[in-house]
């Protein structure tokens, strides 16, 4: 995964689709926890952190890569 993929949210699909912000996130600052991703959606449902929603890797499909460009 990759800044700029396209993603869908597994859990939560009403978010719609969304744009990967950042790789390599600190997930809620717990060590052990592990790395997650920014992203942007196109229907938010909450407050989103510096424009955008920490999800775990494993929650978002990867609908269209930037590589595929």
């Amino acid at each position: 995964m990759k800044v700029g993929d396209l993603v869908r949210n597994i859990p939560d699909p009403e978010h719609g689709y969304g744009i990967v912000l950042e790789v390599d996130v600190e997930t809620w600052g717990h060590r052990g926890e592990p790395m997650g991703v920014r992203v942007a959606w196109q229907n938010p449902t909450h407050h989103a952190d510096r424009g955008g929603s920490i999800m775990y890797a494993d929650e978002v499909y990867v609908v269209n890569s930037v590589d595929n460009f």
